[in-house]
């Protein structure tokens, strides 16, 4: 049996790699065309969103509550776009005066009876 030459060795291992590259690169192909894709479908999402958020408004500013619409099925759009209630402000709790402290720590501790 004849020794293949090293040119030959060569010649076969270029070949087997041309072939595994091609299969990754086919890989990486698919991969770039699909994330294009993504890409694409987020902007036309982005833009439905919007238009959405915009009927949404509409619908509000034409005299539907918010409470009517989800009654209906159309829950408010998120984004910037969507109409904002107005939050109620509280205002945080007077502090204690030293009166009503004292006679607050006046008062006896009541315990509970045990429950049997």
């Amino acid at each position: 049996m004849a020794r293949p030459s090293s040119r030959a060795v060569r010649a076969e291992a270029e070949k087997a790699a041309r072939e595994a590259l091609a299969a990754r690169t086919a890989l990486v192909g698919e991969l770039a065309a699909t994330a294009h894709d993504v890409t694409e479908l987020e902007g036309e999402l982005d833009k439905a969103r919007a238009t959405h958020a915009d009927a949404y408004t509409r619908a509000v500013d034409g005299g539907w509550t918010a409470t009517e619409l989800a009654t209906l099925g159309f829950d408010s759009p998120t984004g910037s776009s969507a109409p904002r209630r107005a939050t109620r402000r509280t205002t945080a709790p007077k502090p204690a005066t030293a009166t009503a402290t004292a006679a607050t720590q006046a008062q006896p501790a009541t315990n509970p009876a045990p429950i049997a």
